[in-house]
């Protein structure tokens, strides 16, 4: 069971992002319902760790089995989309490392109001040309720290 969970006309969801790089290129998402990205990732189940729930969001996105190789941001997020509640959502964002195909990856999965998802390498350095969700995201993996870092955002839509 996903962790997402109305509470006082909010909705909490606890989530966990792969930050993927190869060759300068960042791995990212959208599915056929919204005009943004977002990193592969989803919630975390009820009494599964972050680190457990990022894999298995790669691979159930990728078909990749992928092994963490830090945590790079703790965000805070709250926004609305839609009609739906307001959301608060803490999300980890975990860089991943691993060998993979470039060119065979393709996403076989679904968001889970059954839409489809594709998967898109973007130049880091052109995410600023892309709708990416969480929109820090654009700025601080241009330049990723040796630390983890806590970000809180507000904006006005939100991932699946």
């Amino acid at each position: 069971m996903d962790i997402s969970i109305p509470i006082n006309n909010m909705r909490f969801n606890f989530r966990v992002g792969a930050i993927i790089i190869k060759d300068d290129m960042v791995l990212i998402i959208n599915n056929s319902k919204s005009d943004y990205y977002y990193t592969v990732g989803g919630r975390v189940h009820i009494g599964e760790d972050t680190i457990s729930a990022v894999k298995r969001e790669v691979f159930e996105e990728t078909a990749l089995i992928l092994d963490v190789k830090k945590l790079l941001y703790i965000n805070e997020n709250f926004f609305q989309e839609g009609d739906t509640l307001p959301v608060h959502e803490i999300s980890f964002y975990y860089l991943m490392d691993g060998i993979f195909d470039f060119s065979d990856l393709k996403c076989n999965s679904l968001t889970e109001n059954k839409e489809e998802e594709t998967l898109r390498w973007v130049p880091i350095d052109a995410l600023d040309e892309v709708d990416l969700f969480p929109d820090f995201l654009c700025t601080v993996l241009k330049n990723i720290g040796s630390y983890t870092s806590h970000v809180i955002s507000r904006q006005k839509k939100g991932t699946n």
